[in-house]
């Protein structure tokens, strides 16, 4: 049942300190190991990288995937099935596993795309995803692709549900043998009742078997049972997911809080049915900032483990990137909350905006600070800020590291490009590398920065930040670069 989808190569190579990294992987003569480290679709020990460009081919979209092969880089490029104008497949990507381990050693880490554009019976919008497995000497394979009409996926096929347009599955290196993981979907426009848009999570899980299909399945709304707050229209629950080891944070960046519309909230959903959902939001007590009409709270979620352990402690990076700072309008903000045990402890959580001392530069109107985030090294907190303007350079964009006074743009000396209107640098951030007891800075070599605004609207990726031990950081663009392809608007990343 495997299909093949139209891949194209391309050789490059990289730094091995760089995205060409492994550690130790297992002797060949081992009992298999299904991950040695997640994001390895070749099963060589050593991290692969997916780019979504959803604007390619007049936004029927498209994913390059750089998988190293020995001392070099074969990219590959993945493209819909029978895919049409506007699905914007390579939206989202992420990696499940679903292998009996020593039986199918393809299925340890498979590729999922996002194509929440993708119209399903007539639905406009309805959204896919697709679930990719390399297969050696061939590339990525097709082995299933799910709707909200697929059987074992709870829900139904709306118009505009969008389903596949966030994606999130939990780090699962090292895992011996046997192994099946949950894959989270956003369906962020999906109707709940009468409520349009009130937004939607699934958590699916896929079969083992050789030809593959959903295991389990369980869809999420704010109407279902023991979550909090009500599905309202335009809610847009899904928008951004956050996996961790006890389940799920999931944004509802358009909720309403009493008059503040689209104030935002944030969920943190648990696997165990007898947890107690947690709802969050800037009225909730020791959360910083206040609730404001169009913050947008949960807009962006990433969830940093205390090293990648499943401990459930950790701390949870929530972008706020319409926060009003002062008169900046939508200069936006990150709030940091730590998580231990699996639950948060909104009584030490920290706001940033860079008007915070130790973070760079000044709050701006339109720099949306939090627009997404993520992390280097163990608790180093980052955040893009695509709205950045670079001296007179407008929404060029940057990246900044929130505790060190530090931050980078294309202008930076030492990293690849040129800031120039309307790049947005720092508009995505991925990681390439699963974390390890080192030196913190090593870890700027593994970072990935989405530009998707470059050179007009192609887009590019830079591969690694500028700072000790990085190496030297390189700009990756498209094979088949077109203006408005929006390369590098998704990346693979560990949540």
């Amino acid at each position: 049942m495997r299909k093949l989808v139209r891949a194209g190569v391309a050789v490059a190579v990289l730094a091995a300190a760089g995205f060409a990294w492994a550690v130790n992987p297992p002797p060949a003569a081992a009992e298999p190991e299904c991950l040695w480290i997640s994001n390895d679709y070749n099963r060589d020990g050593r991290t692969d990288v997916a780019i979504g460009a959803p604007g390619a081919t007049s936004a029927a979209g498209a994913v390059e995937v750089k998988v190293s092969e020995g001392d070099a880089t074969h990219t590959y490029r993945v493209t819909p099935p029978d895919g049409r104008a506007g699905d914007q497949f390579g939206a989202a990507v992420a990696e499940v596993a679903a292998t009996e381990g020593d039986l199918d050693q393809e299925r340890c880490s498979q590729l999922v795309v996002g194509a929440p554009g993708r119209d399903v019976a007539g639905r406009a919008d309805a959204g896919a995803i697709y679930v990719y497995a390399f297969i050696q000497n061939q590339g990525f394979a097709l082995v299933s692709s799910y709707t909200l009409d697929s059987p074992g996926v709870p829900g139904t096929a709306q118009a505009n549900a969008r389903f596949g347009a966030a994606l999130a599955a939990p780090f699962h290196a090292d895992d011996i043998g046997p192994v099946q993981t949950p894959l989270y979907v956003g369906a962020p426009g999906y109707t709940v009742g009468t409520a349009k848009g009130a937004g939607a999570f699934l958590r699916l899980t896929f079969t083992t078997d050789d030809d593959q299909a959903v295991d389990t399945g369980s869809i999420v709304t704010q109407d279902s049972a023991g979550v909090p707050g009500a599905a309202e229209a335009g809610d847009a629950l899904g928008s951004a997911l956050a996996a961790t080891p006890y389940g799920v944070v999931a944004g509802t960046p358009g909720e309403d809080l009493g008059s503040a519309n689209n104030a935002g909230s944030v969920l943190y959903w648990h696997t165990d049915p007898a947890a107690e959902t947690i709802g969050v939001n800037q009225n909730t007590a020791g959360i910083p900032g206040a609730v404001e009409a169009g913050d947008q709270f949960g807009s962006a979620l990433y969830d940093i483990q205390e090293g990648r352990e499943d401990t459930g402690n950790g701390e949870l990076l929530v972008g706020i990137p319409r926060e009003n700072v002062g008169r900046a309008v939508d200069a936006g903000m990150v709030t940091l909350i730590p998580v231990v045990g699996g639950s948060f402890q909104p009584g030490r959580a920290i706001g940033y905006t860079q008007n915070t001392q130790g973070v760079a530069g000044t709050a701006e109107a339109y720099d949306h600070l939090g627009a997404t985030v993520g992390s280097y090294g163990p608790y180093r907190p980052l955040a893009g800020v695509p709205g950045e303007d670079v001296g007179t350079v407008a929404d060029a964009g940057m990246v900044e590291a929130l505790d060190q006074s530090r931050a980078w743009t294309e202008n930076t000396a030492g990293q690849p490009g040129r800031a120039e209107n309307g790049d947005r640098f720092g508009a995505v951030i991925g990681n390439a590398l699963v974390p390890y007891v080192g030196v913190e800075d090593w870890y700027l070599g593994s970072l990935l920065v989405g530009v998707p605004g470059e050179d007009g609207a192609r887009g590019a990726v830079a591969h690694g930040l500028v700072g000790p031990g990085s190496q030297h950081p390189e700009e990756w663009k498209a094979q088949q670069p077109h203006d408005g392809d929006r390369y590098g608007s998704a990346l693979g990343k560990y949540d």
